[in-house]
């Protein structure tokens, strides 16, 4: 991958002076990848997870870890069928809750593995 300008910082308030001198080449999969080897991008299909602020079609990166915590957005697998959603667990019992109210959570019936924890998350806005 080819390396692109990074500058430190931008205001989202108010205006403040540029900052041109602060200029650095950065590869991009450097900043974003912290595991390459555990580590995958995928697009996201549906809208269940839409007051998480991931929209369909936004890429995400997701993570292998050993540890999920309450409520990390993960990509799973139960009963077989992958889905990302908020994982949770409820009388030590995990499920799945999506970020949607159209939408029910998901408790497994034969089984959940967590295959990863998302990372990042990319929207293309034009």
């Amino acid at each position: 991958m080819t390396t692109i300008p990074y500058y430190q910082s931008i205001q989202a308030g108010f205006p403040s002076p540029a900052t041109d001198n602060l200029k650095q080449d950065m590869r991009l999969e450097e900043y974003l990848i912290e595991k390459p080897d555990s580590t995958i991008f995928v697009k996201v299909a549906g809208d269940s997870m839409i007051d998480a602020g991931i929209h369909p079609w936004d890429g995400v990166i997701v993570q292998k870890w050993s540890k999920v915590d309450e409520w990390d957005i993960v990509v799973a697998v139960v009963d077989t069928e992958y889905t990302l959603k908020y994982y949770h667990t409820e009388a030590g019992k995990p499920y799945l809750a999506p970020a949607n109210t159209k939408y029910d959570n998901i408790y497994p019936t034969e089984s959940l593995e967590i295959f990863g924890v998302v990372v990042w998350v990319f929207r293309k806005i034009t």
